[in-house]
This record gives C-alpha cells, sequence and structure tokens, in this order.
C-alpha cells in the first residue's frame, strides 16, 4: 500500500469521554462502538471511577476494540507486546498491531512503527522506511516523530 495515500485518522469518539458514566460507556459498547472498548480499556488501565485496576480486562477491551478497527486500541496493543505488559513480550506482534493501526492514519502509530523500523523491533531494520513513517507522522503534529527525524 502506498502510504502517501493515507489520510490522517480523525477520531469519532465524543470528547466527553472523562465525564461520560460507566453505564453509558457500557451501553455503546453493546452497540458495538470501538471507540468504548478503548474508552472501558483505559479506565481499567488506571482504576477509580467505579472500576478496579485490571490490565487483563484492558487487554480484553482492548483487543476487542482493535477487531472493530479502532487504531488507538490496536496501537495500545502494540505497546502491551512491545514492553511485556500483561502478555509476553512479542516485537512482532507488536510491529503488527502498530502496522494496523499506521494504515489507519493513526500518527502515534506511524510513530511507533518508525520507530520499529529505525531499531529493528519486529522487522528488518531499515532506515528509508522508518523515515517515511516519521514523516507521516509528523505531518499530523506528532512532537516525538518531529524529534525522531532531528
Amino acid at each position: 500500500m502506498d502510504i502517501s495515500k493515507i489520510d490522517p485518522w480523525i477520531d469519532p469518539a465524543p470528547s466527553n469521554e472523562r465525564d461520560m458514566r460507566l453505564d453509558h460507556i457500557r451501553q455503546q459498547i453493546k452497540k458495538k462502538k470501538p471507540w468504548a472498548y478503548r474508552f472501558l480499556a483505559r479506565r481499567y488501565e488506571k482504576g477509580g471511577r467505579g472500576l478496579k485496576i485490571s490490565t487483563k480486562k484492558a487487554i480484553v477491551n482492548f483487543k476487542k476494540g482493535a477487531l472493530l478497527g479502532d487504531p488507538v486500541c490496536m496501537d495500545a496493543m502494540g505497546t502491551m507486546y512491545d514492553y511485556g505488559e500483561g502478555v509476553a513480550l512479542n516485537e512482532e506482534l507488536a510491529f503488527e498491531h502498530y502496522q494496523r493501526a499506521a494504515f489507519k492514519g493513526y500518527d502515534c502509530a506511524q510513530c511507533n512503527l518508525g520507530k520499529c523500523y529505525r531499531y529493528g523491533y519486529g522487522v528488518k531494520k531499515f532506515n528509508p522506511k522508518a523515515r517515511e513513517w516519521f514523516n507521516r507522522a509528523a505531518a499530523q503534529d506528532n512532537e516525538d516523530a518531529i524529534e525522531n527525524l532531528r
């Protein structure tokens, strides 16, 4: 796929997530809204507001959101595999999750994919490809990608 044809990702989630009640998030999950799985997973990661911290439940919800196409969930799963947070360390799976999210236009995943190519995490080291992905993320004002291009 030609990455120059990837549009930046626009989050379809409501902006009031911090104020959203847990029962409302669960109603949106019943409607199979990918962003609702992300919101619930983030709440399980941090705990509070009616939920205890549970990495296991966070992973379950990130996986469901990723299967429904949410690039933030895909990127989160990539990070978990990248660092072995609640799952076995697996650079190849991290790369796959980052790549899926990057192709959806998510800037953080594009930057993470650039790092994979730069350092050879889960893929053969290839600096031109790393630079290409950093440029895509930097075009969306991703500070980490901009820093990596210096």
